[in-house]
């Protein structure tokens, strides 16, 4: 209908002309834009203003209907890639599973697979209505390590809160390549905390249950002794340490065998192994709680939330006053997971529980890291999910 097709030109040309007003005079540092739909030549339009007039960085967050179709047609793809291939920046997209997708399209020397820990994505899930500006930096933009990128990065931008997800997880190479851990984990973090002391910022940094030596019988609560029984929990520990000791206003979350429906973890590793094999082995001997990454990242945004409204307790004096536990309702073993997994998935998989004797490995885990997650929920007023409802909505989202 040409009628309607009429009216739509010309509200995205008042759309388009109000996007250029506020760029020419707001020159904002950076561009989030989330592609969701099908084919649009507004979005391109937009996209060619912002890159070649105003060379504004860039972050476009790809999305998928279900695992089997892609939000955007071939010839949005064709045309995205055919812009993209041009600029010298880098394109972010969120897990591997997006990248497949882009391969066909975009230099993939151009395409940048977010790192590391998997709260990202779920932490880019619950932002986008709750926070004025958001900056998601990859390894390679800011790798933490670095201390003069670190100092360069904090002098050209304002922040109040730091919320730092960047580790060294590779537990069992954590004994070999102890420098590059303790580095990562624990110089790195003081650092951070340091920057955002300067500016007056909230640090918030996830922690470890790997700090506690595992042979207590009853939930670790935040001001227990702490006494790491490898070199990644020893780690850990001292990124707490320099966080507290360079910025009185950090917040130090400790928190458990985190999974997602993106990145590596313990989740989708078994729904792999799964369907590989008929049968897999787990420990059974080791107790812990779970902890799914979108419901950590829910909690640390309330947190946040309830930040901006009133910081008093980070007034309060002593060294674990800043210490909060968080994971999911529930104590199992990972042999109970896994079960709970086949379950979920409705893999005819055999899981046979054994004992961590029978499957040694160089870095020691605690037997038992349940950790008593009160002082967090009364201090934030947080509901937490128990383990087994959050972990049926994860896999519900790996199955779609």
């Amino acid at each position: 209908n040409s009628k309607i097709n009429l009216k739509k030109i010309i509200f995205g040309l008042k759309i388009f002309k109000e996007f250029y007003r506020f760029l020419k005079s707001e020159k904002p540092e950076l561009i989030n834009i989330f592609v969701t739909s099908g084919y649009s030549i507004l979005r391109e339009i937009i996209l060619l203003i912002i890159i070649k007039r105003f060379k504004i960085p860039v972050i476009i967050h790809f999305h998928s209907k279900t695992k089997g179709e892609f939000a955007l047609k071939k010839n949005h793809l064709k045309f995205l890639g055919f812009l993209f291939n041009k600029m010298s920046k880098k394109i972010i997209v969120l897990s591997e599973y997006h990248l497949l997708f882009f391969k066909n399209y975009f230099n993939e020397n151009k395409l940048v697979v977010v790192e590391n820990f998997v709260l990202y994505s779920d932490y880019s899930n619950n932002i986008e209505d709750k926070i004025d500006d958001f900056l998601f930096v990859t390894r390679e933009a800011l790798p933490i390590d670095d201390e003069e990128a670190l100092e360069k990065y904090f002098s050209t931008h304002r922040i109040d809160y730091c919320v730092n997800c960047a580790a060294y997880t590779a537990v069992d190479k954590a004994e070999t390549e102890t420098e590059k851990a303790f580095l990562i984990n624990g110089a790195a973090v003081g650092n951070l905390a340091k920057y955002c002391k300067a500016q007056g910022a909230v640090f918030i940094h996830i922690s470890t249950d790997y700090v506690f030596d595992g042979t207590s019988t009853n939930p670790y609560k935040e001001e227990d002794t702490v006494n790491p029984v490898n070199l990644y929990g020893a780690s850990k520990l001292m990124g707490e340490e320099l966080a507290i000791l360079n910025n009185p206003n950090s917040i130090i979350i400790r928190t458990s065998w985190v999974y997602s429906s993106s990145g590596n973890n313990f989740v989708k590793t078994m729904l792999r192994l799964m369907k590989e094999r008929e049968s897999i082995q787990v420990v059974s001997d080791q107790m812990g709680c779970p902890t799914y990454a979108a419901d950590l990242a829910s909690a640390i945004m309330q947190i946040i939330e309830q930040l901006k409204i009133n910081t008093d307790f980070l007034n309060q004096e002593g060294t674990v006053a800043h210490i909060f536990n968080y994971s999911n309702q529930g104590v199992i073993n990972w042999y109970q997971f896994a079960l709970a997994i086949k379950e979920l998935s409705g893999s005819a998989c055999e899981v046979n529980p054994i004992l961590s004797s029978q499957y040694p490995t160089p870095a020691k885990r605690p037997q038992y890291s349940v950790m008593d997650t009160s002082k967090i929920q009364q201090t934030f007023h947080l509901v937490i999910p128990n383990w087994k409802n959050s972990l049926q909505n994860c896999i519900a989202l790996l199955l779609k």
